[in-house]
């Protein structure tokens, strides 16, 4: 995802976590070259669960929904 509002670039980052055992999607808000984390949606390969938390409280709503969209397409919803 890549979206320009509000002067903030919002991209998602995918990756896995060795330690947490588990999958993410981080949604990042690049403002002057600063990245800041402002949510994380994660799938946890123990206990097949996936999570939502958000760091701050001001995200533009169209924004957490695109996220939360690309994060239902690309983090895993339950074990294989």
């Amino acid at each position: 995802m890549l979206l320009t509002t509000h002067n903030c670039e919002y991209r998602t980052t995918v990756g896995s976590d060795v330690v947490r055992d588990g999958f993410f999607a981080e949604l990042v808000c690049i403002t002057n070259g600063e990245q800041r984390l402002l949510a994380e949606a994660f799938f946890n390969d123990g206990t097949s669960q996936s999570t939502f938390s958000a760091n701050c409280k001001d995200i533009p709503f169209e924004t957490i929904r695109h996220f939360v969209e690309e994060a239902g397409r690309r983090v895993p919803s339950k074990a294989e």
